[in-house]
């Protein structure tokens, strides 16, 4: 196997193995002189969903502490989703904040109103990925290791609720009320 010299190509070989090539690809940046963001599309990774993942968020490695990339999975046609998951990646960056399990950003309408109100999500959450092989969390390289996190676009009552009670008490609520965190028109959780 030939050795890696980057997070970005580390990542973007992980996401190949698991998903195949991507469909296309946006850059995005915060201005001229900051690092790129990639968010890569993927089709058929899941039935009926589109998958989006970051590829250049690990340049952000010391603004977020950790070397980590994000990963949005939404069933139906959303376009807008890819300019949302380059601003979730960004906001990370902006704000020197780890993309921590339970992590919840509000006020999705400001940036992408059509978006909230179009599926009545105005909030995304950062989580552990959902629905894939428990080895597609943690990407090796060297004697580091990079993470994977999930965006999960959710209401504003649902973010109120992880705030107050945490992750795993939302997960249980939603799993209860068998919510389909993919499905973005799907109604409130909790």
């Amino acid at each position: 196997m030939t050795q890696m010299t980057s997070w970005g190509e580390r990542y973007l070989v992980h996401y190949e193995n698991f998903f195949g090539d991507y469909v296309d690809a946006l850059t995005s940046s915060q201005d001229d002189d900051s690092p790129r963001i990639q968010v890569l599309t993927y089709g058929g990774v899941f039935s009926g969903c589109t998958t989006f993942c970051t590829l250049g968020l690990s340049h952000y490695r010391e603004e977020i502490g950790c070397v980590a990339e994000l990963i949005l999975v939404a069933a139906g046609e959303h376009p807008e989703l890819v300019h949302v998951v380059a601003q979730c990646a960004f906001y990370l960056a902006q704000n020197s904040q780890e993309p921590m399990n339970g992590y919840v950003v509000d006020g999705l309408e400001n940036a992408f109103p059509d978006f909230c109100s179009k599926t009545g999500k105005n909030a995304v959450v950062y989580c552990n990925p959902v629905g894939l092989p428990s080895s597609f969390a943690e990407v090796p390289m060297k004697q580091e290791k990079g993470v994977m996190a999930m965006v999960v676009p959710i209401c504003y009552e649902e973010g109120l609720f992880i705030k107050q009670n945490g992750m795993q008490a939302f997960e249980e609520k939603a799993q209860a009320s068998k919510a389909d965190p993919f499905d973005l028109c799907r109604p409130c959780a909790v």
